[in-house]
C-alpha cells in the first residue's frame, strides 16, 4: 500500500480543513466485520481467507472486542499491522494472535514509542486457521472507533532516513550544501526488514562536480555517514535528487526517505510534515576554511586510547571559531561530542577510546566543522580517514 499525497488544505464541502484527510490505499482483499464477533467461535469471516488479507471494523459497543480468522501455512513469516490512530481514529489498539487450538502466538500494544497502532511479527508453526482479536487499550468504544488490520507475509526490504540534527528542529541540516572544493557529511539511519545485509548509500545523479563517498555497513549496524565532495570548479547550482541504500551483494535496495517537520508537538511527535524521497543538494561558494582529520597510522587497541588531530586551514581574513563534531563513530569507539578550534588557533584534538568489545576491523570516519561567519554558519567536512581497531599486544 502507499500513502496518498494531498494539498495541505483539504476541501470538505465549502469548508477548507487545516488538516489533511488521511487514507490508506492498498491492493489487499478485505473483509468487513459482521457482528456478533466477540469470540473465536464467532470470528469473521466464516471461510477463513488465506493471507495476505485485510479486515475492517468498528469498536462500537461497550468494551468491544472483535475477532477475525485467517488461514496460514507452517513456516510463513507474517506481520499483523493495525491502521487506526495513523488514520485519525481514536483507537489505541491491542491485538492478540492465536492458533486454531487457542494457543497464544503473540500480542502487541504499540508498534513503537510514537506509533500507538499495533504491529506483531510472528512465524506460523502449524497449518490451518488462526485467529486475531483487537480491542482498545482502555476498552473505549464509539461509532468513530474504526480500524484496519492487514496480515501480510514479511519480505526483505531496506530504506534509510536522516536523523534529527537537534531535537524539535526537524528542518535543521536536511539540505545538503557542499562548498566548492570542499565537503559536507551527513549521518544516515539504516533500516532493514527481514534481512541482515550490508548497505551503502548510492546516488544515480548529483549536481555537476559532486561525488558521494561512503562504506558498506554490515548488517549489525544501523547508522552510517555519507560524504559529499564538490570539485573546485563545480557550478554553483542545486536541485532535488533521490538517494538510495543498496546491498552490494544483491539487487535489494530502497529509498532514503525524508521527513520535513512543519509543526511538532514536543514529545508527542510530528503533527504536520512533508514526506518525500528527493533531497535538496546544492553546490555553494567556497568555505572560508578547509578541514583535515589526522588519525595516527597505527591501530587503536581494545581498551586503549588514541589522540586524533583536526586541523583548520583558514583562508586569508577568516578568524572565526570552528566547532567540530564527529557525524558518525565506529561501534565501540568513544569520543567527545564536540571540540572547538578557537578563533586564534588552527587545530584541536579528539581523544578516542575503544571498549573491550569494539569490533576488530578497519573503518573510515570523518569530522565536520561548523564555522562562525558574519554571513551565517559555514559547514565544512573532512575526507573519510581510516581507523583500525586491533587486539592489544600486551595488557598492563
Amino acid at each position: 500500500g502507499t500513502e496518498g499525497k494531498f494539498h495541505p488544505f483539504t476541501k470538505v464541502g465549502e469548508i477548507y480543513s487545516p488538516s489533511p484527510l488521511t487514507m490508506r490505499v492498498s491492493p489487499l482483499i478485505f473483509h468487513n466485520e459482521v457482528e456478533p464477533n466477540d469470540g473465536s467461535k464467532e470470528a469473521n469471516p466464516p471461510d477463513a481467507p488465506a493471507v495476505p488479507v485485510a479486515f475492517h471494523g468498528i469498536l462500537s459497543k461497550q468494551e468491544d472486542k472483535d475477532w477475525f480468522q485467517f488461514t496460514a501455512k507452517k513456516g510463513q513469516n507474517l506481520r499483523a499491522r493495525v491502521y487506526a490512530r495513523s488514520l485519525r481514529s481514536p483507537v489505541d489498539s491491542v491485538i492478540i494472535v492465536r492458533d486454531s487450538a487457542g494457543k497464544n502466538i503473540g500480542n502487541n500494544d504499540d508498534a513503537s514509542q510514537r506509533v500507538p497502532d499495533s504491529k506483531l511479527d510472528f512465524k506460523v508453526e502449524t497449518d490451518g486457521i488462526h485467529f486475531i482479536n483487537i480491542r482498545d487499550q482502555l476498552y473505549r468504544s464509539g461509532d468513530d472507533f474504526t480500524y484496519r488490520i492487514e496480515i501480510t507475509e514479511r519480505v526483505p526490504s531496506v530504506s534509510a532516513d536522516f536523523p534529527y540534527a537537534e531535537r524539535n528542529k526537524g528542518q535543521l541540516e536536511k539540505m545538503i550544501v557542499v562548498p566548492r572544493g570542499g565537503r559536507t557529511a551527513r549521518p544516515i539511519n539504516l533500516k532493514r526488514e527481514n534481512t541482515r545485509c550490508a548497505l551503502r548509500v548510492t546516488a544515480a545523479s548529483l549536481p555537476a562536480g559532486v561525488t558521494l563517498d561512503n562504506d558498506p555497513m554490515p548488517g549489525s549496524l544501523n547508522t552510517t555517514v555519507a560524504v559529499f565532495t564538490a570539485s573546485p570548479d563545480a557550478p554553483i547550482a542545486g536541485a532535488l535528487y533521490p538517494l538510495r541504500v543498496e546491498d552490494p551483494e544483491s539487487d535489494l535496495g530502497g529509498p532514503v526517505r525524508e521527513i520535513i517537520a512543519h509543526l511538532e508537538r514536543n514529545n508527542a511527535g510530528v503533527f504536520h510534515a512533508t514526506r518525500n524521497e528527493n533531497f535538496c543538494i546544492a553546490v555553494i561558494e567556497e568555505a572560508p576554511y578547509d578541514l583535515e582529520l589526522h588519525i595516527p597510522p597505527v591501530p587503536i587497541v581494545r581498551n586503549g586510547t588514541m589522540v586524533a588531530k583536526v586541523v583548520a586551514k583558514r583562508k586569508e581574513g577568516y578568524n572565526g571559531k570552528i566547532r567540530v563534531k564527529l557525524p558518525w563513530k565506529p561501534p565501540g569507539i568513544g569520543a567527545p561530542a564536540t571540540i572547538d578550534i578557537a578563533a586564534d588557533k588552527s587545530e584541536a584534538t579528539f581523544q578516542f577510546s575503544a571498549t573491550a568489545e569494539a569490533p576488530v576491523r578497519k573503518w573510515r570516519m570523518c569530522a565536520q566543522g561548523y564555522g562562525e561567519h558574519e554571513r551565517g554558519q559555514v559547514m565544512q567536512a573532512t575526507a573519510l580517514q581510516p581507523l583500525e581497531v586491533a587486539e592489544p599486544y600486551v595488557g598492563m
